[in-house]
């Protein structure tokens, strides 16, 4: 709220763009709040648009036009030109967050873990590739912390399978351990 102070003082004038900024800032925290409710009541849904990104984004936009046009101005009024970064790069992390917002989702689903009747497949890294693994190739499943078990195969090497990386990595965690119980393994 401290960025309407200039604008309640009366030092900057309420103009189309400053009005944008406001709008955009309080959409921003309303943005905010409908987010936390949201991962508060359903952890494992990603919405398909990142409204929270793009509202930054926005953000993002507006303060590079403004800082554009602030020293296009100036320079209007007389002071030598010079070439400003700062706008530009703005414009290029607003751009990125626009690309975030429509690609969050998939990349939030390329940490998967599926647990099937013969086995189960998991990637664990946003590049890595999947691994799968059959019941049978298994003798025991132990949980290592909380966020992590420890595979023994019946050729006798172990592996160890975190769930660091995961939203909620914990239950997936505990899903693997109880699943592997029904299938009698320990």
């Amino acid at each position: 709220m401290l960025g309407v102070t200039p604008l309640a003082s009366g030092k900057e004038a309420l103009t189309l763009l400053t009005s944008l900024e406001v709008i955009v800032g309080l959409t921003y925290l309303v943005l905010m709040v409908r987010e936390l409710r949201h991962l508060h009541h359903y952890p494992f849904q990603q919405p398909r648009i990142a409204w929270l990104e793009l509202a930054a984004a926005a953000i993002l936009a507006l303060e590079s036009y403004h800082l554009w046009h602030r020293h296009h101005a100036a320079e209007l009024a007389g002071a030598p030109h010079r070439t400003h970064l700062l706008p530009w790069l703005y414009a290029l992390v607003a751009l990125l967050y626009v690309v975030l917002a429509f690609s969050f989702q998939a990349l939030t689903q390329r940490r998967y873990l599926q647990l099937q009747a013969d086995g189960f497949a998991i990637r664990t890294g946003l590049f890595s590739s999947v691994h799968q693994v059959c019941w049978a190739e298994l003798t025991a499943l132990e949980p290592v912390d909380p966020s992590a078990v420890r595979l023994r195969y019946r050729d006798g090497h172990e592996q160890l399978l975190t769930f660091a990386g995961f939203q909620q990595g914990v239950g997936h965690r505990n899903r693997l351990l109880s699943y592997a119980q029904s299938v009698h393994l320990r």
